[in-house]
């Protein structure tokens, strides 16, 4: 029935060490239990005392049969300590002493599947737009496990992380912190504020996305949840603006200057136009860790183009930031001021004679602004020519500091003609920003003879001499003949100022298509003359006929 027994019944004990196959140490983790058995023949029975099978369990890994009557017994191992194969194998025990026997059995460590974690998640733009490059990193217990970046659908994929070794053993303390990092953003993108996007515990970790044996597709890895959702981590998009402010010389914003900005130093790839409106233009959405290259490249009629470039990298220091609202870009707005100076045009006034066009010295000349009633105004200049020499006018835009503002009218007067001459009429006229000067009136005198001409940049206005026919001088010669000799000719003269008056209102030029009418003055003069010359003449025929008949 299992027992052996002898004459001279006589006690012993059995102490058991469970240790590890590999290492030999004492395995005193985890208990392991073993039966005590006798041998039938070829079969093992269990040790049986007072009905019940004989078991033993290890405390720090030993265990002990004590009380055992000599004889031949047998250890097996019941059930192994957790993480080792059961050794089923009989160990045979010979009790023939008081001594204690000792045995030990060893186990080997149980090989399970290494167990891993796989997890995703999602990095978007703040429209939700997937975003390719952003480097994250991986780590437990303030190891790096590994750096991986968003792929072109967006996700982040950590996966077939080992956690287990091969036999179920943790290979982190369930305590440690596991955190994932945004180390670097896409190119035109902004880190978040915190950085550490992820952080959790290994036991949570292991917990929630373990899995045994390697999965072949990673988009199988379990989302990250925080807080019930799906983890997503955005980057806000950094984009460049350049404003530009344009000023003309005296400071002030100047209009309709054009800027054009490249993306290259040679000036060939054009990004964009802009004109200044209210001294302003902006250049905007330019990307960003991009070189731009900025110049003007067509000034306001009457300022000078200014050839500066202006360079700048987006993403460079020297920026203002703004955002228009949480899913718009950060907006880099840099800065760049232009300066146009004015150009000065110059025009030249001549005094000439009508007949020979030689220049006219002692005439008092003045130029005077035209009010808005198109008389003179303020005068600009006055001057008496010297004959030889031109007077200059600068033209210009309005605060340009030019003697003329171009595209303003403006009168030449002839405030005083020189001895022998008529004075001009009034000229009107006006100058274009080019110096083009262009005469609204006045280019015909109230003789319908030329008062003024252009000739290059230079506005002449013409003095016709007097002559006596002019001056309504009447000739008056009476010729008589004889039989034999020919009178001489007496002439009688009366002379009367024919000198033609200014217009009642100075300033306002005399239409150059139209001859002067209606002024009966020199008609009534030479209705006069005739009827003196008239009476003269018949008073020398009288004396002529008295003086024959007396002969």
């Amino acid at each position: 029935t299992g027992l052996v027994l002898y004459d001279d019944i006589s006690l012993g004990s059995i102490e058991v060490t469970k240790k590890d196959a590999d290492t030999q140490a004492v395995i005193t983790s985890g208990t392991a239990v073993f039966g005590l058995y006798v041998k039938n023949g070829n079969a093992y029975a269990p040790y049986i005392v007072n009905g019940t099978a004989v078991k033993a369990s290890t405390v720090n890994g030993v265990a002990r049969f004590t009380d055992l009557p000599y004889g031949t017994y047998y250890v097996k191992e019941e059930s192994a300590p957790a993480g080792y194969d059961l050794n089923t194998e009989y160990k045979e025990v010979v009790i023939d002493s008081k001594t204690e026997v000792q045995i030990s059995v060893e186990d080997t460590l149980t090989v399970y599947p290494i167990e891993y974690v796989s997890l995703k998640f999602k990095k978007t733009d703040q429209a939700g737009n997937a975003l390719l490059g952003a480097n994250f990193k991986l780590t437990i217990a303030g190891a790096e496990i590994g750096t991986v970046a968003s792929e072109t659908d967006g996700y982040v994929y950590f996966y077939n992380i080992p956690v287990t070794d091969a036999y179920r053993n943790k290979l982190y303390n369930d305590t440690d912190e596991v955190k994932i990092t945004e180390t670097a953003a896409p190119a035109g993108y902004m880190l978040p504020a915190d950085t550490d996007v992820y952080t959790s515990t290994f036991a949570d970790v292991y917990n929630d996305y373990s899995h045994i044996s390697a999965i072949t597709d990673k988009t199988s890895a379990r989302e990250v949840i925080v807080n019930q959702e799906a983890l997503t981590v955005v980057n806000t998009q950094l984009v460049g603006a350049i404003k530009i402010e344009k000023k003309d010389g005296n400071g002030d914003l100047l209009d309709g200057a054009t800027f054009t900005i490249y993306d290259d130093d040679q000036f060939t790839n054009v990004v964009a136009e802009e004109v200044t409106v209210n001294g302003e233009c902006i250049f905007t959405g330019l990307t960003y860790g991009k070189t731009y290259y900025v110049k003007e490249t067509a000034a306001p009629a009457g300022y000078e183009l200014d050839d500066a470039v202006y360079t700048v990298t987006i993403g460079d220091t020297g920026y203002t930031e703004s955002q228009a609202d949480s899913s718009s870009p950060i907006v880099l707005t840099y800065g760049a001021s232009f300066k146009d100076e004015f150009i000065i045009e110059k025009i030249n006034v001549d005094k000439q004679d009508l007949n020979s066009k030689a220049q006219v010295k002692g005439a008092g000349l003045a130029v005077y602004k035209v009010d808005s009633d198109g008389n003179k105004s303020d005068e600009v200049a006055s001057w008496n020519t010297d004959g030889s020499s031109l007077k200059e006018f600068t033209v210009g835009l309005a605060g340009s500091g030019a003697d003329l503002i171009a595209g303003e009218h403006y009168i030449l007067s002839e405030e005083n003609a020189p001895k022998g001459y008529y004075p001009a009429d009034d000229i009107l006229f006006t100058v274009d920003i080019n110096g083009n000067i262009v005469i609204l009136g006045g280019a015909k005198n109230s003789r319908n003879k030329d008062n003024g001409a252009v000739k290059n940049k230079t506005l002449v206005m013409y003095d016709e001499i007097k002559r006596d026919t002019d001056e309504n001088t009447t000739e008056i010669t009476t010729e008589t003949t004889t039989e034999t000799t020919t009178e001489t000719s007496t002439e009688v003269t009366t002379e009367t100022s024919t000198e033609p008056g200014k217009p009642d209102k100075p300033g306002k030029p005399t239409n150059p298509d139209k001859p002067k009418t209606g002024d009966n003055t020199p008609l009534a003069g030479a209705v006069v003359i005739l009827f003196v010359s008239m009476g003269i003449t018949g008073g020398l025929i009288f004396k002529k006929k008295k003086e024959k008949s007396n002969s």
